[in-house]
């Protein structure tokens, strides 16, 4: 029965990459390497200085002229449905309706597509030492290895908002602290 079931989970995710993801390159293909030195190291700082929070606001808005901030760096969260235990959110939720086009906010390349379980998907996108991740998506439009710039589309909310957190050299950050 367990190995049945092992079949099943691996084809099951099988199927799942394939209706969302089939046509899309392969994870190493177009990975962008210019920023990067020989010993594997960030030639340059992360570009996070140009807008943050507010700046992210307005590009929604441009899809959405209602969208609003409804969740901050570091709120209390409650358990539930997305998180096992209750604990901080490292990042911001920009409100606006399911199907909502949701832009990038800064460029990258696309190096993960997670699956959140009830349709939804996160996507991170990374340059240099920087990393964004946008949560509760569905209708995504990128590929892992993609190439995106800011303000390009890159999937649709899936609930009522849209979750971005950003990395830097691995931690959390508050761009909105800016």
């Amino acid at each position: 029965m367990i190995k049945n079931n092992r079949f099943i989970s691996i084809y099951l995710s099988l199927f799942i990459y394939m209706l969302f993801f089939y046509g899309c390159e392969t994870p190493f293909d177009g990975i962008d390497t210019s920023g990067v030195s020989k010993s594997g190291k960030s030639k340059t700082a992360p570009d996070i200085t140009d807008g943050g929070v507010n700046r992210y606001l307005n590009l929604m808005s441009l899809n959405y002229s209602d969208t609003v901030i409804t969740g901050k760096f570091h709120d209390w969260r409650p358990e539930s449905k997305y998180r096992l235990k209750a604990g901080y959110h490292n990042g911001y939720d920009f409100a606006a309706p399911a199907g909502t086009e949701v832009p990038a906010g800064w460029e990258g390349t696309v190096t993960d597509i997670i699956y959140w379980g009830y349709g939804e998907f996160a996507v991170k996108i990374k340059k240099n030492k920087q990393m964004t991740q946008y949560g509760h998506m569905n209708n995504l439009r990128v590929c892992i290895g993609q190439k995106i710039t800011t303000g390009q589309i890159i999937g649709k909310i899936a609930v009522d908002h849209v979750d971005v957190k950003m990395k830097v050299n691995g931690y959390y950050y508050d761009f909105g602290k800016q």
